[in-house]
């Protein structure tokens, strides 16, 4: 079963609006001042919740059943994560250069292709597990904002060290 979801948000928003055949299906909404994301898609509410922000692991959570469902270990250089959800492994990675373009997949032959920004995208599988869908923008979003949060640290370094130089 193909599927395709469409997001979207605004500069400024913390929450990501996603949508299939032009209705709202759901919602995720990731804080960078929160360790913990929250999501309802398709009637299904997930949390993500990671243990620090630069913690290599975050568990996700099913809130209806205050169950963990799994976990997400990243990798150091911030391009790849591998995936457990119901006994099953599955892979996060960019697939260019710039990334605007990502997957999540496992042997099984499941495939999740992302392809946006920050602010808008697509996802299209070949699942309808509500999870899975939507873990693979989780992840890139959480990668986005570690990386800008580095480039402030880097900014600040910089400019204290010729303040102080």
């Amino acid at each position: 079963m193909q599927t395709t979801i469409k997001w979207q948000k605004s500069i400024f928003s913390s929450q990501y609006q996603l949508f299939s055949n032009h209705q709202d299906v759901g919602f995720l909404s990731h804080n960078m001042s929160s360790l913990i994301a929250k999501s309802n898609f398709k009637n299904n509410n997930f949390s993500f919740i990671t243990n620090g922000f630069w913690s290599r692991e975050t568990k996700m959570y099913d809130v209806d059943s205050a169950t963990e469902i799994g976990n997400i270990i990243y990798y150091d250089s911030l391009t790849k994560a591998a995936i457990s959800f119901q006994g099953d492994s599955y892979t996060f990675k960019y697939t260019d250069n710039m990334r605007d373009n990502w997957q999540v997949t496992n042997e099984s032959g499941v495939k999740i292709a992302y392809s946006g920004s920050f602010r808008k995208g697509s996802i299209q599988g070949n699942t309808s597990e509500p999870l899975l869908l939507i873990v693979g923008l989780f992840v890139a979003n959480l990668f986005w904002q570690k990386t800008i949060t580095a480039i402030f640290a880097i900014l600040i370094v910089v400019q204290l060290f010729y303040l102080f130089w």
